[in-house]
């Protein structure tokens, strides 16, 4: 198992990934554009540096997604994301702006936040794909970093998060909001 940057040749793997690990609904073709828009092509488009595979025999296995900087993201999601996911419905872009405005209230202490694309059954990629990451973090000088995992639907990233050192901060509905100072 290697621990590499998101490339732009790791789209396909990275979409499925982000439809197979989403807590969210995916049925219909609307929930799958906006899941996609919003928790995978941003990351592709404008944070691959920021985002690390974890590739086994050639395949991306899992991902970590990760936005340094709340102030910056923000910006780049209102310009190019939301009005991309508002062509798709008012329910569907408002799950997707829910996630983005859950980070505003940590964004000071916490100034970056990661989506974890990890299965089920892999959580024990989740140590060297953070470790990895907050390395990178660590030398951009963000002093933390904050994740929302779905209680009742993701509960061994919840676990998962717990082991890294990751306090909770609060819960809105059936999403935690944890986070974990780097310095």
């Amino acid at each position: 198992m290697t621990i590499r940057p998101l490339r732009p040749s790791d789209e396909a793997a990275l979409r499925g990934l982000c439809l197979a690990t989403t807590p969210l609904h995916r049925r219909e073709q609307s929930e799958r554009f906006v899941i996609w828009q919003a928790y995978g092509q941003y990351y592709l488009d404008c944070e691959a540096a920021n985002c690390f595979v974890a590739e086994e025999e050639g395949n991306a296995a899992a991902a970590l997604l990760c936005a340094p900087n709340y102030a910056d993201y923000m910006r780049r999601f209102t310009e190019r994301i939301y009005p991309k996911c508002r062509n798709y419905g008012y329910l569907a872009s408002a799950s997707a702006r829910q996630y983005a405005l859950l980070h505003k209230r940590l964004g000071g202490q916490y100034p970056a936040h990661m989506h974890w694309l990890l299965p089920e059954a892999r959580q024990d990629l989740a140590r060297p794909l953070f470790e990895t990451l907050a390395a990178r973090l660590e030398a951009l000088e963000c002093r933390g970093v904050c994740a929302f995992p779905h209680q009742r639907k993701q509960p061994a990233l919840c676990e998962t998060l717990s082991s890294l050192g990751f306090g909770t901060l609060g819960k809105s509905s059936q999403i935690l909001l944890m986070g974990k100072e780097l310095f």
